[in-house]
Parts: structure tokens; C-alpha cells; sequence
């Protein structure tokens, strides 16, 4: 996932913003990134291993390949050969759509779908605004963390 934009020999790595966006999102992200992982830790629901399975396995591949290639590369191909004004939007759905079906294929668990569906939706849309990389990874990784907090619940 990681190597598929290399891969692409048109495919150019946007310029992205990783901090300089909003610092003040940024710092309300990593606190409360950091508050969940404390009451995680302490109860017993999150272990290091997990929190950085996570983060490197899940959050920052995922958005890489999604957001900064797929997503983009989407949105540039129905812009081009659709007549659809809302290929902004079409290109967003369609991302969301094959990222839930991905996790649902390799979780087994059709359920999740809508867990996974509408915050895709909505980094899609930050992502598109933003182009702050920073920004989703922390929101993909504050979700996925958060579920697993709750899911001992």
C-alpha cells in the first residue's frame, strides 16, 4: 500500500501540509491523543504494542494510500473523463467505499461498515480541504484508538 503511489510513474506526492495548517488543532489532537492513551494504558485496554501496531500499521499507511493517492488520483481521473460536476464528492464516496469494504474484508465483520464508512467520509473531506496529512492520521489513529478503548466497555 505504502509503495502503490512509487509504483504510479505519473503520480507526483502533493505538496503536503503536515503541521503548519492549524497548530491549534494540532496541539488539541496530540492532548487528547494523549489523554486517551493514558486511560487506556491505565485500565488495561491498550498495550504499547497496540498503540503503535496502530499507528505505523494502520493510520499512516492507510491515509498515505487513501487520502494522498487514491483519493486524489480518483477525484483527477472523474474530473477528466466523467461529466459529473460532483466528482469531488463522487471520488470521496467511492474511497470510503472501497476503504470500509477493505476493512470489512480482512475484520470479517459486515457490521462495521458504518463505523468505518462515515469517518472515512469525513477524512476525505478534511483531507481535501486541509491537504494536512497530520491532521488525518491523527484523527484516523484517535478513532481506531478510541474503539478499542471503548470496545472492554
Amino acid at each position: 500500500m505504502l509503495l502503490s503511489p512509487y509504483i504510479d510513474g505519473k503520480f507526483k506526492v502533493p505538496d503536503l501540509k503536515t503541521i503548519s495548517y492549524n497548530r491549534n488543532i494540532n496541539i488539541i489532537l496530540c492532548l487528547l491523543i494523549f489523554i486517551i492513551l493514558y486511560i487506556g494504558i491505565i485500565n488495561n485496554q491498550l498495550s504499547i504494542k497496540l498503540i503503535l501496531f496502530t499507528l505505523f500499521i494502520s493510520a499512516i499507511p492507510e491515509e498515505w494510500f487513501f487520502r494522498v493517492y487514491f483519493q486524489t488520483q480518483l477525484i483527477k481521473y472523474l474530473s477528466t473523463h466523467t461529466t459529473n460536476k460532483k466528482s469531488t464528492t463522487s471520488g470521496i464516496i467511492l474511497t470510503s467505499l472501497f476503504f470500509s469494504c477493505m476493512h470489512v474484508i480482512m475484520q470479517g465483520d459486515i457490521h462495521l461498515i458504518y463505523l468505518i464508512f462515515f469517518p472515512s467520509v469525513l477524512y476525505g473531506y478534511i483531507y481535501l480541504i486541509t491537504k494536512n496529512l497530520f491532521l488525518v492520521i491523527n484523527l484516523h489513529f484517535i478513532s481506531n484508538i478510541l474503539l478499542y478503548t471503548l470496545q472492554a466497555y
